[in-house]
């Protein structure tokens, strides 16, 4: 549903290993520092922090290795020690101390392989874990007092319970495991962990009182008290029953079994909707939607806030189908009325300025709308990316428009969500002053979009929102249903690529005012999957060039439930460093039911809150390939991807293919154009080893090129590989350089040393797929005696740091066969000595550029790097 998102930061400099996902009254982080904390939903945590939750609270946070912790009232559980870069090479950790009170858990990527890296500490025991899922709580003597008193038989101590998979509960008086549906308690800590007949109610019963309170005030007052962690979701039925078709888990899998862990254990995601195990692939914080209550008070853009920085927002809003509410006068305060109590106090008042039409017009059924911008303020509220599901009762939202339909002027977006305790929420904007800079409407799909620039307001319950871009956004009267997306899982070419339609985007826009333009805004939809797996946005402003990809893939049944797809990024010229990194959401809505039209938005922004980007767009679906050529005679592809074999060993592949007619056959397909850019890609190489690359149905991302007829680009989520013949898997993503302009031998220079140095290519990846940079890369040829003397990498991905070397002078023959040995070193992997190779072609006159494709691993395999390079001597 519509959410808004209150942070407050305790230092930028500390790395976030989490967010509050849930958010339902008093919750408070002592940090290491010794200051506390008031946490509201989509909070960062931080190692260190000891949470507190008070007597009528409930709390789920989500850490970045997947993993949930529902936290009960009257809880304080401290954060000792916590570490993840991605990767269970023994290096992740995760440490907690339950000091009082409970919570229920579904583990995720640690402790999953390293079992011991896993740890509870509580007053009686200590816990590891041998699974995914289970629940404790450390009853109090006045706890028990109290539940004794109301005719049940509780004594002090830790009581617990596995829902799925196993754990050790350890202590001075021994050890015991519990398995499935087993329940234990430990009464001290010299006291044997015992076993239980029954569940404990202290950990899986619902406090029935606290509920029913909690559902009252919520009635009354729209206070947005949660319920209790073990509620099952109390949505719709679909929500209830499980989709039947498998659901992500916290190791980036999938539980296919109609009801997901989340379901089964009554943990509710962002929406309070059940969730599979993690709900996001490993590595990832979530952005789910939870509504939170706020402060009060309104400011403008202009307005003098104290706030630390920026933060990002995307937001996407639909249109309920109850009509009956509209306005009963028009002047600066609008005066709402309705039969609906549920939703609307009567009479209440909502203020609205500069209204500037006798008459506002309702949305039509299934409007939606998709905002963008960034905002600033003391409370560091952010606005994030939702999609409002549209029931007829339970939810509702109301927009304003001023004069013409296709003006849109959003005036007020009410909202009451399913599944967060009947929580209530006004989202309002407000003109103000502002101007709409840009505006249109695109005849085929019917969405229109625009950006508004100036002084302009917006309010989620009268909380402080200090917007400091311009807000972007795409409209439409219509949305395509949920069934619809689903059964195009059947579509014979499942993936789609969705290209910005040119005159249908505002211009995207900076921190400081200015107005940029798009070298490409790309959205990939796997439908085969049901998964959104591309979001990809070159753009330059203010002298600066952003650069934006999606950082986890999405399934489309969360981005239908209101979660923005995570963001990751650069900028090159922001600032004094060589690039900026960026963070942010996105969001996507479906405006046909052809599936031909999605609308747009994002923002980002970096960890110091000193740059950022918003904007938005419509977008068409397009032809992910043209049609299939053969390449000219001489054309040269080089490729560094990562093949799965049947023992699911991973292995590094530095391939060369040239088009010769006879024993290699390479077809290409062209490319959607990304800006002046038309890639070409192999489709099949090598017949006489039958030796093939397929790029398939993959999403194609990071491409460039130059004018001396190169090209690169990654594919990512679908292509497949056969070697020597057999099948292969596929890890990560496959990179491409291809030129046609490849140097005839009798054209080389007469140099017997000459250097070249890095000009572009792919980013490195990791056997994660993971991206990296390459932080330089330089190359010594001997043209007289046709060798490599030199080849040097150095490159950086998630958490380390690699340097790859040539070891020997080698040929130009067996440097373009790929059998230029390297060496080299890693830190940050499990092991630090790296071997590698690479494959190198000379292109353009006088060989002035270099091709070239480069892999490097560890002993075992378990660390690799892959990637594409371009030089220029």
């Amino acid at each position: 549903m519509v959410a808004m998102l209150l942070l407050v930061s305790p230092t930028w400099a500390a790395e976030p290993i989490g967010k509050l996902i849930v958010a339902a009254g008093k919750i408070e982080a002592l940090g290491v520092d010794g200051k506390v904390r008031r946490l509201r939903r989509q909070a960062e945590i931080y190692k260190g922090d000891t949470l507190i939750t008070g007597g009528d609270v409930f709390a789920q946070l989500r850490f970045k290795d997947g993993a949930l912790i529902a936290l009960r009232p009257d809880t304080e559980f401290t954060i000792e020690d916590y570490r993840f870069d991605g990767a269970e090479d023994g290096s992740e950790r995760a440490i907690f101390k339950l000091i009082k009170g409970g919570f229920r858990t579904i583990t995720g990527a640690i402790g999953h392989k390293n079992k011991e890296n896993y740890q509870v500490s509580t007053p009686v025991a200590t816990i590891g874990i041998r699974g995914t899922h289970y629940g404790v709580r450390q009853v109090t003597p006045e706890l028990a007092a109290q539940r004794r008193q109301a005719g049940e038989d509780i004594q002090p101590g830790l009581y617990g319970g596995v829902v799925d998979g196993e754990i050790a509960v350890r202590n001075g008086g021994g050890e015991n495991t519990f398995g499935n549906d087993r329940y234990f308690y430990v009464a001290s800590p010299d006291a044997a962990p015992e076993t239980l007949i029954a569940p404990p109610g202290v950990v899986f019963d619902e406090d029935a009182s606290k509920q029913a309170d909690n559902q009252d005030d919520n009635a009354a007052d729209g206070d947005n008290q949660g319920q209790d962690d073990t509620q099952q979701a109390q949505g719709n039925g679909d929500d209830q029953q499980g989709d039947g078709e498998g659901t992500e888990t916290a190791q980036g899998g999938a539980e296919g079994d109609g009801a997901s862990a989340d379901q089964q254990a009554g943990v509710e995601d962002g929406n309070g909707d059940t969730t599979g195990d993690g709900g996001e692939p490993v590595g990832s914080v979530a952005g789910d939607s939870t509504s939170s209550s706020s402060d009060s008070g309104t400011s403008s853009r202009t307005g003098n806030s104290t706030g630390t920085g920026p933060l990002s927002s995307a937001l996407v809003v639909s249109i309920n189908p109850d009509t009956s509410t509209l306005p009963t006068t028009l002047n600066n305060n609008v005066v709402l009325s309705t039969s609906t109590e549920s939703v609307f106090t009567s009479n209440e008042t909502v203020t609205v300025s500069q209204a500037t039409s006798s008459s506002f017009t309702r949305a039509p059924v299934g409007a939606g709308v998709s905002l963008a911008f960034i905002d600033r303020q003391t409370s560091r509220l952010e606005l994030i990316s939702s999609v409002l599901t549209d029931n007829g009762t339970d939810n509702f939202a109301i927009f304003y428009d001023v004069g013409s339909k296709d003006n849109i002027q959003v005036k007020q977006a009410r909202t009451q969500g399913s599944g967060e305790s009947n929580q209530t929420q006004t989202h309002a904007f407000n003109f103000g002053t502002a101007t709409l800079a840009e505006f249109g409407k695109d005849a085929a799909s019917g969405a229109s979009w625009g950006r508004w620039s100036g002084d302009y307001v917006v309010t989620t319950d009268g909380a402080n929102n200090d917007p400091v871009t311009d807000l972007h956004f795409v409209y439409s009267p219509s949305q395509a249903s949920s069934a619809t997306i689903s059964a195009a899982s059947s579509r014979a070419e499942p993936i789609t690529l969705f290209d910005k339609i040119s005159d249908a985007t505002t211009a995207p826009t900076d921190l400081n005012g200015n107005v940029g333009s798009y070298e490409y805004f790309l959205v990939g939809i796997n439908f085969a999957t049901q998964k959104l797996v591309g979001y990809e946005v070159k753009a330059t402003v203010g002298g600066a060039t952003y650069q934006v990809e999606l950082q986890n893939d999405l399934a489309l049944a969360d981005v239908l439930k209101d979660q923005s797809a995570q963001l990751t990024g650069k900028c090159t010229g922001c600032g004094t460093s060589t690039s900026v990194t960026l963070t942010g959401d996105g969001s996507v809505m479906f405006i046909d039911d052809a599936l031909s039209y999605i609308g747009a938005s994002y923002s980002l922004r970096d960890n110091s809150s000193s740059y950022g980007i918003a904007g938005a767009a419509v977008l068409q679906s397009a032809l992910t390939r043209t049609q299939e050529v053969n390449a000219p005679s001489g054309a040269t592809a080089l490729t560094a991807f990562i093949s799965v074999d049947s023992n699911s060993t991973k292995k590094r592949e530095i391939q060369a293919t040239v088009q010769n007619g006879t024993t290699n056959l390479v077809k290409t397909a062209t490319v959607n154009s990304v800006g002046n850019v038309v890639t070409n890609t192999i489709q099949g190489a090598n017949t006489s080893t039958e030796s093939r690359f397929e790029s398939n149905r993959a999403f194609l991302t990071d491409t460039g090129g130059n004018t001396v007829g190169v090209n690169w680009g990654r594919w990512q989520d679908g292509w497949s590989t056969k070697i020597s013949g057999v099948n292969s898997g596929s890890a990560g993503h496959a990179h491409f350089i291809y030129s046609d302009k490849v140097t005839n031998t009798a054209n080389y220079p007469a140099l017997s040393s000459a250097s070249f140095t890095y000009l572009g290519g792919t980013s490195p990846t990791d056997e994660l797929g993971r991206t990296g940079s390459i932080t330089s890369a330089t190359m010594s040829v001997d043209f007289l005696s046709q060798s490599i003397t030199s080849y040097n990498i150095n490159a950086t991905t998630p958490g380390r740091t690699w340097a790859l070397n040539s070891t020997t002078t080698t040929s130009f023959v067996s440097a373009k066969s790929g059998n230029m040995a390297l060496t080299g070193t890693c830190t940050g992997c499990s092991t630090t000595p790296v071997v590698g190779s690479a494959s190198t072609e000379f292109v353009g006159n006088n060989a002035s550029h270099a091709i070239s494709s480069f892999g490097g691993s560890i002993a075992d395999n378990s660390n690799q790097i892959v990637g594409t390079a371009l030089f220029k001597r």
